[in-house]
């Protein structure tokens, strides 16, 4: 490499930027916010997503792992 930086440094590398998975949940999080999500349906699904994510959490750290 150019300037004598190894593999194992580069893979180490933190980027600031959001990953494209949090751009849309700031975006989806913004039309949230906006009611455009906000019908009976969608409300259920999250609901069920929130619930599912909160067994896993739970699961995970039972099992002593992270989340």
């Amino acid at each position: 490499m150019n300037n004598d930086i190894g593999l194992s440094k580069l893979a180490g590398t933190v980027h600031p930027y959001p990953t494209s998975q949090e751009a849309v949940r700031q975006c989806a999080a913004q039309f949230w916010q906006k009611g455009g999500l906000k019908t009976p349906v969608n409300l259920r699904v999250i609901a069920l997503l929130l619930a599912e994510k909160e067994a896993q959490d739970k699961a995970a750290a039972a099992s002593g792992g992270g989340v």
